[in-house]
């Protein structure tokens, strides 16, 4: 590397200079790959051409996604994206500062999946992920589906990273959006969500709950409301109300107000290892089949 600033800062030598590392992180832990990183940032100021490959989600992070291009292979053919063939009419400067915000580390494995699932909070990517594997005989760790909780429903931003007219300028794998309905009155389904179905174009398909997950996996059978049920109450040992057979009403306020669905999430996933008959909601088993290319979604 010392050579290579040499190199650049010598006027006399009027040359490309280029380094390509490979893979970085198969020698170095996340902190000292950032350190790594830094280091290139401020080599690639002096002149020269960096090319790194990599399978790091740490690295992916770190680097300006406008200078990223992510190389997938679909149905044994190697396709590339690059942000740089995004225009500002498609993906706006919004659009860039949002995934410049939020594309961490955990997020940035989108780019290394077979299939995407984006989902609006902890308790959907704990759930979805325990109820595939269980009750659809759908391992989605060893098939390479990358479950996104985006934290919220500014699901905009990673939608058009999917749904692009153009093949040259989305992804090429799938990816569906699992959202709530947000039912309120006489309108089932909230401004939002509707806003949230015109995104789906191409490979993005986007999956609405009729309710909520919570409300939707509590009403789908007879199993599900006992099992959830004891769950809840073992959350909650001395409080009396719910010792009655409480509804999904009662339920989703009690959530709400002791601020804890994620416990509860977490609780759940545990027990529904151990049981049987657990129904699965419609919405859920198609955002799965969805990005697996499976059966009827296709």
């Amino acid at each position: 590397m010392g050579d290579l600033i040499n190199r650049c800062e010598d006027d006399e030598l009027q040359i490309y200079n280029a380094l390509l590392v490979e893979e970085p992180e198969a020698h170095l832990h996340p902190q000292y790959q950032n350190t790594f990183f830094q280091y290139l940032n401020k080599l690639q100021s002096t002149g020269v051409q960096i090319f790194i490959t990599s399978h790091s989600p740490t690295i992916t992070a770190k680097s300006n996604f406008e200078n990223i291009t992510v190389l997938q292979v679909q149905n044994n053919k190697v396709s590339p994206f690059c942000f740089s063939r995004l225009g500002l009419d498609e993906f706006t400067t919004r659009n860039r500062n949002h995934l410049k915000k939020f594309l961490d580390t955990t997020k940035s494995k989108l780019f290394f999946a077979n299939g995407v699932i984006l989902v609006e909070g902890i308790a959907e990517a704990i759930l979805i992920l325990i109820i595939s594997q269980i009750f659809l005989g759908f391992d989605l760790d060893k098939l390479g589906i990358e479950i996104v909780n985006i934290n919220g429903v500014a699901f905009e931003h990673f939608a058009k990273l999917f749904n692009n007219s153009d093949v040259k300028k989305r992804m090429s794998s799938r990816c569906s959006i699992i959202t709530d309905s947000d039912p309120k009155g006489d309108k089932p389904i909230s401004d939002r969500a509707i806003k949230a179905q015109g995104y789906e174009n191409e490979n993005l398909k986007v999956c609405l709950a009729p309710n909520t997950l919570e409300y939707d996996l509590f009403n789908e059978s007879v199993i599900n409301k006992s099992v959830m049920r004891f769950v809840y109450r073992c959350l909650h040992l001395q409080t009396p109300d719910l010792l009655m057979d409480f509804n999904a009403d009662t339920l989703m306020e009690k959530l709400k107000s002791n601020q804890d669905k994620g416990d509860f999430a977490l609780d759940l996933a545990n027990k529904l290892k151990d049981v049987e008959g657990f129904e699965v909601p419609d919405y859920i088993e198609k955002a799965i089949k969805w990005v697996l290319k499976i059966e009827e979604n296709v």
